[in-house]
């Protein structure tokens, strides 16, 4: 409010507590310019951060990304994506280099530099029933939308990770769900786009450790009521199972998977609860 007293440019909008997907929807609702960035609460910018970015735009189908500076628990670490010149990639032709590191993909949107349009002409909006990693379902439904991605190697953005934020809490497995439900679909999606193989491999890859944390962390750190983890265990395999099928694993998983294959949850339940 102090911002927009002093500068007319600046607009501000209350909204009751909906937490941050429902907020940053507002925002994107009411924005009228060009472009998009976000600045979450308890972070800061560089005077440069929004300088750099219209300096280097070049097209609509072009997503600009800049480093940023992370502060964990009060220490300073410079988050540097692996690109130490300013590049760009094609994102279907250098999808194999881009995909080697993981920060290019997950789903900060704090250091992109979005087009309001392409947001509103594909519908792109983050997911309000998904509470952890709802930005990197956002960002990959983006990524649909572009055909090159600019790394600059600048990092204007710095942003605070407190014990206390929302990033530092476990979210509920119905949220956990949807928000693997929705990574799996635009994966899958990008088989229209980049080659098959390397997705594949790329999928597996992130999938094992999505379904770990999903099945032996949030369903048992979660659901304390065994006949609601055997329902969920069923509705993992409902959704799931053909994807669960395909990633690597351990002997003690792959029992697990027999035990999956022939729907006896609660034979699972008691296997894996004996395990914790």
């Amino acid at each position: 409010m102090i911002l927009q007293k002093k500068d007319k440019r600046f607009n501000y909008f209350y909204k009751e507590n909906g937490g941050v997907s429902s907020a940053r929807n507002l925002g994107l609702e009411k924005a009228t310019g060009k472009f998009i960035v976000f600045v979450d609460s308890d972070d800061w910018v560089e005077e440069n951060y929004l300088k750099d970015f219209v300096d280097n735009y070049k097209n609509d189908t072009t997503l600009i990304i800049q480093d940023l500076t992370k502060e964990i628990n009060g220490q300073i670490k410079i988050n540097r994506l692996g690109f130490f010149v300013n590049k760009e990639y094609n994102f279907i032709n250098d999808f194999e280099e881009i995909i080697k590191n993981s920060h290019i993909l997950e789903g900060f949107p704090v250091n992109k530099f979005f087009v309001k349009d392409t947001i509103t002409e594909n519908k792109i909006k983050f997911k309000e029933n998904i509470t952890h990693k709802e930005d990197e379902i956002f960002c990959l439904e983006y990524y649909k939308t572009i055909s090159n991605i600019k790394i600059l190697n600048v990092s204007n953005y710095h942003y605070v990770n407190r014990e206390n934020s929302a990033t530092s809490s476990h979210p509920s497995f119905e949220s956990e769900f949807e928000y693997l439900k929705n990574y799996i679909l635009n994966i899958d999606f990008m088989r229209l786009r980049v080659d098959e193989t390397t997705l594949l491999i790329f999928k597996k890859d992130q999938l094992k450790f999505k379904f770990n944390y999903l099945i032996y962390n949030i369903l048992y750190l979660k659901v304390k009521d065994r006949a609601n983890r055997v329902l969920n265990l069923k509705k993992i395999y409902d959704e799931f199972i053909s994807n669960y099928e395909m990633i690597n694993k351990t002997f003690i998983q792959k029992v697990d998977f027999f035990l999956f294959r022939f729907k006896l949850f609660y034979i699972l339940d008691a296997f894996i609860k004996l395990r914790k």
